[in-house]
């Protein structure tokens, strides 16, 4: 059986090798190679550091990649992501499921569990907040139990979670899982048929803790905010001096600052925020520059003062959050202009949070 399942949780760096990437809805099956299948998941819960992928320097938490698909979402939003193969191998469909948010997210996946036939493989992940209102948190987990699953990722405030699962005829057994309330997960496992063989293969489960240096970068939870204005806006790439960074940006005006918030982060070991900063706009009439404030737990710990000429290069900023060590807290940014008119736009380059220690 050894040939037919290979675990392998130092995981592969598949994404060189992958030939385009979709968003599948469950309009229709899709054709994949039937006789081996190699399969790789991330999973981040709610407000965890990311994990980069063992040979390489992304992380891979919100996709699956089934042979030379990669299956991503159609939004950012959170949810439960289900991909479903028939017993060749083959794509059934793929489908994210809202369970922190609505109330009818446990009757709908089990209406799509029992309508599944035996030979079937059911790939799951979390992704950001799943965890549902304490009514339904015991169907959803009963859910997780009925797939084989030794741990269920909606008790946790925060978990990232991945299973492999196949439907046999005495019921679901489990392929590998991988969970951590910790940091971002992956799996990574090949397949090969028939799907019947393993019934005799013992399952695999790994429970994933954070060691070395955990990295929080904003940017990658802008849309998992609990709170913000309308003139915030997220971009991918922002250049200063010729270097580019993943940014967050605000345009205050005289009438009102910006303000984007986080809500439920635990801080690890020695804690610390960093940004590069930038202005964009400082060379219009009247405008000196503007105020960054950061807060923890609503208590102000830092500002950061941008100015005229500070534009032409990112600025380093950092703070020690060493008091807050161990602690889940919330953090905020607000940010005001020091304009009689118009608005000035204040960039936050790569904003992280960060703990614990580089190897």
């Amino acid at each position: 059986m050894q040939g037919v399942l290979r675990l392998a949780v130092g995981l592969l760096f598949v994404l060189g090798i992958l030939s385009f990437a979709v968003s599948v809805s469950t309009r229709g099956p899709a054709s994949l190679p039937s006789e081996k299948l190699t399969i790789l998941i991330g999973s981040r819960g709610h407000m965890l550091p990311s994990a980069t992928m063992d040979g390489g320097s992304e992380s891979f938490s919100d996709a699956m990649a089934i042979g030379d698909l990669l299956l991503t979402p159609s939004a950012s939003s959170p949810g439960l992501r289900v991909a479903v193969l028939h017993p060749d191998l083959s794509l059934r469909n793929y489908q994210s499921y809202d369970t922190a948010s609505s109330p009818s997210a446990g009757v709908n996946i089990k209406r799509m569990l029992n309508k599944l036939p035996p030979g079937t493989i059911l790939l799951a992940s979390t992704q950001g907040n799943v965890r549902p209102p304490a009514d339904r948190r015991d169907d959803l987990s009963d859910i997780a139990k009925s797939l084989g699953a030794e741990i269920s990722p909606f008790v946790a405030p925060a978990a990232s979670w991945a299973i492999v699962t196949c439907k046999l005829d005495s019921g679901w057994h489990t392929l590998a899982e991988s969970y951590s309330e910790q940091r971002e997960v992956h799996l990574s496992l090949s397949l090969s048929l028939p799907v019947s063989d393993y019934a005799d293969t013992a399952s695999n489960v790994f429970f994933v803790e954070a060691n070395g240096l955990q990295e929080l970068e904003l940017f990658s939870v802008y849309d998992s905010s609990s709170s913000r204005t309308d003139n915030i806006r997220a971009y991918k790439w922002k250049s200063l001096g010729g270097e580019i960074q993943r940014t967050i940006a605000f345009w205050p005006t005289p009438s009102g600052p910006g303000k984007i918030a986080w809500e439920n982060i635990t801080l690890g070991n020695k804690p610390t925020f960093s940004a590069g900063c930038g202005v964009e706009g400082a060379y219009r009439p009247g405008v000196t520059g503007a105020v960054a404030r950061l807060r923890i737990q609503g208590e102000e710990v830092a500002q950061y003062a941008f100015k005229v000429g500070d534009q032409g290069r990112w600025q380093p900023w950092s703070v020690d959050l060493s008091a807050w060590e161990g602690e889940t807290v919330s953090v905020e940014f607000e940010v005001t202009a020091n304009a009689p008119k118009g608005s000035v736009g204040l960039l936050l380059g790569l904003p992280t949070l960060a703990w614990g220690s580089a190897p």
